[in-house]
């Protein structure tokens, strides 16, 4: 509606949508059975901190998986599938509001905002335990000024600015004698991974700042649009890859033994969050010809240049190193071999691209 006559004019619109429903596993995660876990337990050669550990975050089977059995130090323990039903919700905010405004009869000041917020239950690990919160909002706010020079020609200006925020948390649940809870794999018995997603905790928040302007020309037989569109994208990143610790074993006898785990071991360590900027242009033009009342033209060119991403400290975004680490003899004690894949990105200032 109008705010002012002929002058001013908003609108606005929300909307909410909550959707709430249950998550499942995609394929089944096997347990031991109250009769398997009072096996295990009786058994003095069994690491009773990881079978602890199993028993409280992985639950136990409510029967047993017709005749299926897990061997564990020459015992065949009787396991079955765990029921997984958790609640995946997720809560979707959405706003938008605009406003016009006449400043003369060849000048018109626009204004938009969005913003998008969902929170939502991040079911990325495979037990509910381990289920956290996921926050997502993304915000955008434009301001343009549309300037009439005569009836053929016109140019508008905008400045726009676009926020993201995007976190994946990792709930505060530490395993015995560690500081944090690694991903724990048993896979051939009971297709498992137990612990936090395994990507996380990791946070990404990117700020983008836009310049662009564009300018249309009618010239009879002849729609003539050019312009500029330059940006600036800083984006700030917090992840380190199994930061946690990620180790996976091929049988739960070799988990509930404390033995190397025999699939994967790897830990990393240290590291700082990334804050980089990528700066980026263009330019382009295009014509559409009407060459008859049959026939258009229309063709044009365009001139892309994007930058790598400089970082705060100076570091390279696109050089990597990672670490591989031999774990010793239990979870949680890597002994680190470093190995480094780089590759290296450039800029390439003569991208033109001709249209026809």
């Amino acid at each position: 509606g109008p705010l002012k006559r002929d002058k001013a004019f908003y609108f606005g619109n929300f909307d909410y949508n909550p959707v709430g429903r249950n998550s499942t596993t995609s394929s089944p995660r096997y347990a031991p059975t109250a009769d398997g876990y009072a096996t295990l337990s009786a058994m003095p050669q069994l690491s009773q901190t990881n079978l602890n550990v199993l028993k409280q975050y992985l639950g136990t089977a409510p029967l047993q998986d017709s005749t299926y059995t897990v061997p564990v130090q020459g015992a065949n323990i009787p396991a079955g599938i765990v029921p997984i039903l958790a609640p995946s919700y997720s809560n979707a905010y959405r706003g938008l509001a605009s406003l016009d405004y006449n400043i003369s009869q060849k000048d018109q000041l626009r204004g938009r905002y969005i913003r998008n917020r969902t929170s939502a239950v991040d079911t990325g690990a495979q037990t509910p335990q381990f289920f956290t919160l996921r926050p997502t909002t993304a915000y955008l706010a434009s301001i343009s000024e549309v300037h009439t020079f005569g009836p053929t020609l016109m140019n508008e200006v905008r400045a726009s600015y676009n926020r993201f925020n995007d976190r994946r948390n990792s709930p505060s649940i530490t395993f015995p004698g560690l500081d944090a809870f690694p991903t724990i794999g048993i896979q051939t018995d009971l297709n498992l991974l137990l612990g936090p997603f395994t990507d996380a905790p990791q946070a990404t928040t990117q700020n983008t700042y836009q310049l662009a302007d564009n300018v249309t020309w009618n010239l009879k037989r002849h729609d003539i649009k050019f312009g500029f569109d330059g940006r600036s994208a800083i984006s700030s990143m917090d992840f380190i890859s199994r930061v946690r610790g990620d180790y996976r074993y091929s049988t739960l006898n070799r988990y509930l033994m404390d033995m190397a785990p025999d699939v994967l071991a790897q830990r990393n360590v240290g590291g700082l969050p990334y804050l980089g900027n990528a700066p980026a242009y263009y330019l382009y033009g295009n014509d559409n010809w009407k060459v008859t009342r049959k026939l258009t033209v229309d063709y044009g060119l365009r001139w892309d240049f994007a930058t790598p991403a400089h970082e705060q400290y100076g570091r390279s975004a696109n050089l990597g190193m990672i670490a591989n680490p031999a774990v010793g003899n239990r979870i949680g004690a890597p002994v680190f071999e470093s190995t480094c894949g780089c590759s290296f990105v450039g800029t390439y200032p003569h991208a033109w691209a001709p249209r026809f």
